[in-house]
Parts: structure tokens; sequence; C-alpha cells
């Protein structure tokens, strides 16, 4: 049923560039096409699609300036490109990369695009070495499977995928306010250290298997009436010494994490010396007010606890989970807020972890072949007799 709604809701819904021509690259030799992607990019105009058949590798680096969708001719197979991916950032770009495995990296450089003016990048689908926008470049990562890649940017969203690291960066402005969305992926650590943006974290896996941290925050936007959200992760940190911890905030005087939320989550340290917090033992934010705040969360060996404990934490629970964070234990499952939002797709009473709440995981790492296409979903919680539901979806498709 869901995958049926889903694959409905693309076709209706989809958000694509409009485009001019179709540009096809392949070895055939026919008239119209093109032997090399560096040829049929020089070739395009803004808005055109270019196609690229996915039999045989390219050994090409590619630069791309313009609207473009770049895809695999074929459906769920990808196009291996020996290579690395410049984008060169143009004010309001429209730019996806769909189905693509390149042996190099994917780099967004600011170029002309500004703050009045925001390049959006989608890299949809792909492999690289590395993935990194610069400033006022909107990266949104969907649906790419790279467990050996590092993530960086300032600006964007990632959702679906599985990847090593995440960095978000400061960007050159204060405040924007745009939300950053981190939904439904399994990787190994977050580092946040951006106060343009609010960040809105649901449903990933993070485990970092060694002594370190899994989420690290060195700044974040304040507002006392806008939420830094947390959600239905499972957060784990394994190793033996006071340097691994699931959740760290650095210790710095003057700094106000008050906005930031932890809801539903599975928060677990091998370590019990270990805990939620700032450097073990200094504490130099001393206002309750000015500390994260938790409600709802499943926390293991925390003997240390940097936050405001509000409602409804199971503390020092045990519990277990699958490889991508699925609540087994009894602490874990249906003990999350009973508030409307917060309901599980099967519609229990939320789970703390990653398969609890409307954003489980399992919507998007268990897709149908050729990946779901639906990234965000907006619909009501609930539907009253003689109302108008209003559902919004965005997607990325190429036909």
């Amino acid at each position: 049923m869901k995958k049926t709604l889903l694959s409905a809701i693309t076709l209706l819904c989809a958000v694509h560039t409009s485009f001019a021509a179709d540009i096809y690259v392949n070895n055939s030799g026919q008239p119209g096409t093109w032997s090399t992607i560096t040829l049929a990019l020089a070739a395009s105009a803004p808005n055109d699609r270019i196609f690229v058949s996915p039999y045989g590798a390219y050994t090409e680096n590619l630069t791309i300036s313009k609207n473009l969708t770049i895809a695999s001719a074929v459906s769920g197979t990808t196009v291996n490109v020996v290579g690395n991916v410049t984008i060169v950032g143009i004010a309001n770009m429209q730019l996806q990369i769909i189905g693509f495995e390149f042996s190099s990296t994917i780099t967004a450089q600011t170029g002309s695009a500004s703050l009045s003016g925001y390049s959006d990048i989608y890299i949809v689908d792909c492999k690289a070495s590395g993935i990194s926008g610069q400033a006022f470049n909107r990266m949104h990562i969907l649906y790419c499977q790279m467990p050996s890649t590092s993530i960086t940017f300032l600006d964007g969203d990632v959702r679906g995928s599985t990847f090593l690291d995440l960095t978000v960066n400061d960007g050159p402005n204060a405040g924007i306010g745009d939300t950053t969305f981190i939904i439904g992926n399994s990787f190994r650590r977050l580092i946040w250290g951006n106060d343009d943006n609010y960040m809105f974290v649901a449903n990933n896996y993070i485990f970092y298997n060694a002594n370190s941290y899994a989420m690290y925050f060195t700044k974040t936007h304040f507002n006392s009436l806008v939420t830094n959200t947390i959600r239905n992760n499972t957060i784990r940190s394994i190793g033996t010494t006071n340097a691994n911890t699931a959740v760290r905030f650095i210790n710095t005087a003057g700094l106000n994490w008050g906005n930031v939320v932890f809801y539903n989550n599975i928060l677990s340290n091998s370590f019990a010396a270990c805990g939620c917090g700032v450097v073990i033992g200094s504490c130099l934010v001393t206002v309750a007010a000015n500390k994260p705040v938790f409600y709802y969360n499943n926390l293991e060996n925390f003997t240390d606890f940097f936050g405001q404990n509000i409602a409804g934490n199971v503390t020092g629970a045990t519990g277990t989970v699958d490889a991508l964070g699925r609540a087994t234990g009894t602490n874990q499952i249906d003990q999350g807020s009973p508030s409307l939002e917060y309901y599980d797709i099967d519609l229990t009473r939320n789970d703390m972890g990653t398969f609890g709440g409307p954003y489980s995981i399992d919507n998007y790492m268990n897709t149908a072949d050729g990946k779901a296409r639906v990234y965000d979903l907006n619909m009501p919680f609930e539907i009253w007799s003689g109302s108008t539901p209003q559902v919004k979806a965005e997607a990325t498709h190429i036909k």
C-alpha cells in the first residue's frame, strides 16, 4: 500500500525543471547523439535533459554551470564516470544529477550564486568519493548509497542515504532561517557548526563504533520561537574512553542551546562514565534554560547528563536495536510522545528510534527498484468528515 501510494504521488506531484530538448550520450553514432558527456554538456542549452547510456565507462572530468537534468538513460542502471564533477553555481540554478557513480568527488562552487539567488543542486541515487557544497548552494542529496563517503555543506538536505559523516558548516550570513532536513539516513557521525539555519533531524540511524561522538554541536541557530528538532533517531557510540559519547555539545560559555529539542530518540553510550553533554567534569553553560531539552528519550549510560530533563525520558534503561536502529527493547516500543504529530505509520503510539513516527527510515531504505522519488510528503494527521485534505509532495523524476 505504501509503495503504491508513493508511486501515484510521484506521477502527480513530481518537481522538475521545465526542459527545452533531450540530448543523448552513447556510442551509436546516430545523428543527434554524442560520444562523451563533456561534448553533450557543451552542446546543451539551459533546461535541457541529457540522458547517458550506462553501458561502458566514461573517463572525463565534468564541469556544469547551467540548469540541466543529467541522468542515466536506463532507470535503475548506474552510469560509471572515472573522474570528478565541478558544479559552478549560478543564480536560481536548478540542476539534477541522477543515477551516476563517480570515482572522485562532487564539488559545488559558489560561482555567481548569492543570498538572493541560490543554486539548488539535486544529487539523486549517485555515488562519489566525497560531496561538498560551498556557500549559496543548497545540496539536496537523495537516495545515495555510499557508506565510505563524507558530505560537507552549508545548506541543503540529506534523505534516504547511506554515507560516512555529515558536516554542516557555517555560512557567510547570519540568521538566514532556512531549515536543513536530515531524514531517514544511516551514517556514522553528524557535526553541526551552523548558526544560520535550523535543523530537523529525524529517523536516522547514527552509529559511531569507535572512541568518539556520534553527534557533535558547536553552533546552532537560536530563536526562542523556533525549535531545532531532533526526533526518532537511534544515536549510538561504542568505545572505552571518555571520548565516547552519543551526543556532545561544545563547552563554551554564553552559548544558548535552549531551542534544541530531542524527542523520542534512543541515545546509547556503551561506556558508562560518559554522558550526553559538554566536556566531562566541566560545564560552562550554567543557566538551565540555555541547555538542550529532552522529551521521551531512551537514555542508556548517561551519567553526566547535560540538558533539561523535562518529561517522559527513560534514564538508565537498556534495550536493543537492529542493524538500522529498529527498537526491539520494551523500553523503546510505544514509549514516545503521545502527541498526534508523532504517530507511527502503523497507527500505534509513537515508538522511539528510527522506525517511529511518520518519517520512519523504512520509507526511505526499503524502496522498490529504482528508488522512491518522493522525498518529502506533507499530509494531515487526521481527516474529518466534510473536510478537504491537502497533500503536498516534493519529488524528483526524469520522465
